[in-house]
């Protein structure tokens, strides 16, 4: 890893003994710190405007690099509708609940969030957003079963295939749901958490649903 300085050339004036200025000197970003992909070996760069910001950057490529949590930074760069469809077509749904994931997505999760936004631009901020956008349009316990059956999964995804460092589904505050009140969940809803959990917890959704779990409405 290097961080180079785009500015001036390498070379020094033999009189002054002054680095040379670069063709470049004036224009653009000034700092490029340099390193290769940990699992292509492709080369890579960033340009800042800041020195700091440079050696900044290099350090927590070594250290990410060093501690196997290297994140290519163009992994992110991907729009969150282009990231929802590769996610939704790579699930091992029935038709039924793949029909409702393509819907939930393209009704609830993507317009809202913002179809050309980044993928690693969303924070937890936004998704606390998203929650109090749809608690205004839909019942709570389909915002809670939109969030935990397809938000955070398809996150939590994203994560484990190194696309982004951490999940913005984090410390999320889903609405209330009154005790008072209870609903059988729909068959599509259980298979859809099915689906959508891990596999060795597929079984779980199942067995509480046979036992007769009823989800609380607010």
């Amino acid at each position: 890893m290097a961080v180079d300085d785009l500015w001036y050339l390498r070379k020094r004036d033999p009189v002054t003994g002054e680095r040379l200025k670069s063709k470049r000197h004036g224009r653009g970003k000034r700092w490029r710190v340099r390193w290769s992909d940990p699992e292509t070996g492709e080369p890579r760069a960033e340009l800042f405007e800041r020195k700091a910001d440079a050696d900044r950057h290099d350090a927590n490529m070594q250290a990410d690099i060093s501690r196997g949590q290297y994140i290519d930074p163009r992994a992110g760069k991907i729009s969150i509708a282009e990231y929802a469809e590769g996610w939704r077509n790579q699930q091992l749904h029935r038709v039924a609940t793949a029909a409702r994931v393509e819907s939930v997505l393209r009704l609830h999760i993507v317009p809202v969030l913002g179809p050309r936004r980044p993928l690693a631009s969303i924070r937890s901020s936004h998704v606390q957003g998203w929650v109090k956008d749809r608690v205004a349009t839909l019942s709570s316990v389909t915002v809670c079963t939109i969030y935990s059956g397809v938000l955070a999964p398809m996150f939590a995804r994203a994560v484990i295939d190194k696309v982004i460092g951490v999940s913005p589904c984090v410390g999320i505050r889903l609405p209330e749901i009154a005790d008072t009140e209870y609903v059988l969940p729909t068959a599509d809803q259980v298979r859809l958490i099915a689906d959508t959990v891990p596999e060795r917890y597929r079984a779980v959704a199942f067995v509480a649903a046979g036992c007769g779990l009823r989800a609380p409405d607010g």
